[in-house]
């Protein structure tokens, strides 16, 4: 975990990464610096999204300026690819060839096309109090064009699931009963996707979800072109809970476990809502002989409501600076309606951990 630096407003404080340099200018204008593109989202080094949620929150009236750094190409795998030039949001990525053979896109580069949607799509939902430093809104404007063009001409494919998911475990083994194992996320996860198949689902989900079936990992994988590894635009991901409700839209549940409790779930949860509506429309006429339903694809790819999206964070507990403003945080992601949103579900682990069984989990 990287180093923390720390935000103070309206006397509420906010930690967040070093790599991120907030500011308040001269003329008490707001701006984020975000220093690394290049790492995997879940690290919280690129957390625009968290802060701004967590400022509005607390003064919706502040506009925030966020300025990045754009991919130079010199974290390429191959280091042959150093030499050429970044082209700005290239929806085609520039591969490496591996080992054996197969041609892989840069991940460095994905990464940052990865960070750059978040940019777009935050941008698109928040057209008051967010704005561009001029040396990135070009190439914004630019993945914006082109990322659209593709959605709109079908040229936008996914990844179809051949298996179900297994159990992943801590690495310590899966034993008769909790003292013999650490519960992980994908613990929890089947505890809830049992509860679902039996209809047993907790209360505070069968409120707002009924008592549907949850399917877990379904992958978020999007590709130009053709379904290749070396057409993939985004890196590998997946959705850790998902269902249809009784209106028949999609629903999303972000997970965490009990001390991840991060900041970095609201960038999470953001872009998998995001690219959860984007999959639908992308998925829409191309699988009309689907026999199987692992993970629940045939599910998604029949389901009809494609611009309704519910995004829920479904933890025992926020990160704490989350958790001071945890009531209006929900109503400043939800103040635009663009068919995604959000809420906010609490569960008890403890209540869980006493009612997993690993062997009919590992099952």
């Amino acid at each position: 975990m990287s180093k923390m630096r720390k935000i103070e407003l309206k006397g509420k404080k906010l930690q967040y990464s070093s790599k991120i340099e907030y500011t308040i200018d001269e003329e008490g204008k707001y701006k984020l610096f975000i220093e690394d593109t290049i790492s995997n989202m879940q690290t919280d080094v690129s957390d625009f999204e968290g802060i701004i949620i967590w400022i509005w929150s607390l003064d919706r009236s502040i506009t925030v300026t966020l300025k990045y750094n754009s991919y130079d190409g010199k974290n390429d795998k191959n280091k042959a690819n150093h030499i050429i030039k970044w082209d700005k949001a290239d929806l085609k990525q520039l591969c490496y060839i591996s080992d054996k053979g197969i041609e892989y896109p840069e991940p460095a580069r994905l990464h940052h096309m990865r960070f750059l949607y978040r940019v777009m799509r935050f941008r698109e939902r928040y057209p008051n109090g967010f704005e561009l430093d001029p040396s990135n809104k070009d190439e914004i404007d630019k993945l914006e064009k082109l990322y659209k063009e593709a959605l709109d001409k079908g040229e936008l494919w996914i990844t179809k699931p051949t298996t179900e998911t297994g159990i992943r475990g801590d690495g310590k083994g899966l034993g008769n009963n909790i003292e013999d194992t650490e519960v992980a996320e994908n613990h929890l996860e089947k505890w809830f996707v049992i509860k679902s198949k039996n209809k047993k689902l907790p209360e505070k989900i069968v409120k707002v979800f009924g008592n549907n079936r949850l399917y877990d990992q379904l992958p978020c994988s999007i590709f130009i072109g053709k379904k290749e590894t070396s057409a993939k635009i985004f890196n590998r991901g997946y959705f850790d809970l998902w269902g249809i409700n009784d209106k028949g839209e999609l629903c999303i549940f972000e997970l965490k476990k009990a001390g991840n409790n991060k900041l970095g779930i609201i960038s999470e949860l953001f872009y998998y809502a995001m690219i959860m509506r984007d999959m639908k429309r992308a998925a829409d006429g191309k699988y009309k002989r689907i026999t199987t339903n692992y993970r629940g694809f045939k599910s998604f790819v029949d389901n009809e409501n494609s611009d309704v999206v519910n995004a829920y964070f479904l933890v025992p507990e926020l990160y704490p600076s989350l958790e001071e403003v945890k009531d209006t945080f929900i109503q400043v992601l939800n103040e635009n309606d663009d068919g995604v949103r959000f809420e906010l579900i609490t569960f008890s682990q403890k209540e869980i951990e006493d009612d997993i069984d690993f062997k009919k989990l590992s099952k």
